[in-house]
């Protein structure tokens, strides 16, 4: 049985697994807000 390794134990590294958790869900945020973009003006532009 194969166990997923944990990157960052948040119980030893809690402000590791913070920030790397922060980035994460910026990085998530700004992908959606620029294929949102990227949607729109391909709209606009098939108009």
């Amino acid at each position: 049985m194969v166990i997923a390794q944990q990157l960052i134990d948040a119980s030893k590294d809690g402000g590791a697994a913070f920030i790397s958790f922060s980035i994460m869900v910026f990085l998530f945020a700004g992908s959606l807000f620029y294929m949102d973009r990227v949607r729109r003006r391909r709209e606009d532009r098939d108009k």
